[in-house]
């Protein structure tokens, strides 16, 4: 049925097909008639996208909806068709009856696909076929059975999600983007994320040179032979030096809890911003005993 339906729809629509059209242009077009007469579709298909690419008409639009129906690719073929039958064009309009009945031949086999994108926008992708930008104006055909929605950004992908059409029927998926892309192609959440990793990295390090001062001023309050004197105790003798000792040790304290939740939040930050594709990412530190527990999901 599907090669009888293109190839009735070839006999009908390519023959007159060049008039109109630049000599140089028409040879082009005859020579992609050719290779679908010849059954050569797919070289057909990929000639007349290459000529779409410098006429942007909607007759080489029309003709790679044909080959792509001819080839099975029912998604493609039905969402090229029904751009090109939606412009204005006299050649369209002449074989609207032949594109109208190669279109019913395909709509069995589509479902209408409504992708909601929240977030920033981003290119939508079905099955490989770029559909538009978000927010996209409306559903759009795609082959019925599982198909793969990817969400890019300057050309790289961002979020993905198989999805299953039905035949004849609308199936709405919302998917989230991830924030606006920086210079890097990340979000802005890398650069801020990466901040607080050095931050926190730091105040870890400073955590480490408080205890170190720590162990100085207790080691001095315990061995020191200055802070023995017979008959009077310790804290009398070296209060200074005890005091030094309970301010680093508290000050290690504050700057390892401080620094190990800025630093496990930064570096939380950075990797959800270097996957691209996490749709949910949470994390939540309290302090547990002499130290932090942090929970986090991706």
């Amino acid at each position: 049925m599907r090669r009888l339906a293109a190839a009735l729809a070839l006999v009908t629509i390519v023959a007159p097909a060049a008039q109109g059209l630049a000599q140089d242009d028409e040879a082009q077009w005859n020579a992609g008639v050719q290779l679908r007469a010849e059954g050569r579709d797919a070289e057909a298909l990929a000639h007349f996208q290459r000529m779409h690419a410098q006429s942007r008409s909607p007759r080489t639009l029309a003709q790679i909806a044909l080959a792509e129906q001819a080839l099975g690719r029912w998604g493609a073929a039905a969402l090229h068709l029904d751009q090109a039958r939606g412009r204005p064009d006299a050649w369209v309009s002449e074989r609207a009856n032949v594109l109208g009945a190669a279109r019913a031949e395909i709509a069995p086999r589509v479902g209408d696909l409504e992708v909601r994108v929240e977030g920033a926008p981003a290119d939508v992708e079905v099955d490989g076929l770029t559909v538009g930008r978000s927010p996209l104006p409306g559903p759009v055909p795609a082959t019925a059975g599982t198909v793969t929605i990817r969400l890019l950004r300057d050309g790289r992908a961002i979020a993905e999600r198989a999805v299953t059409v039905q035949a004849g029927a609308l199936t709405r998926e919302s998917i989230r983007a991830p924030g606006a892309a920086s210079g890097g192609g990340g979000s802005a959440l890398g650069p801020v994320g990466w901040t607080m990793t050095v931050l926190g990295g730091l105040a870890l390090v400073g955590m480490g040179v408080a205890w170190g001062l720590r162990e100085d001023y207790a080691g001095t309050y315990n061995d020191d032979p200055r802070c023995a004197v017979p008959g009077m105790p310790r804290a009398a003798t070296c209060m200074s030096e005890y005091d030094a000792a309970l301010t680093a040790e508290a000050a290690a304290i504050g700057l390892g809890v401080a620094g190990g939740a800025v630093f496990v939040t930064g570096l939380i930050l950075a990797l959800v911003d270097a996957g691209g594709s996490s749709e949910q990412a949470s994390l939540a530190c309290a302090p547990a005993g002499a130290g932090l527990a942090c929970r986090g999901s991706f």
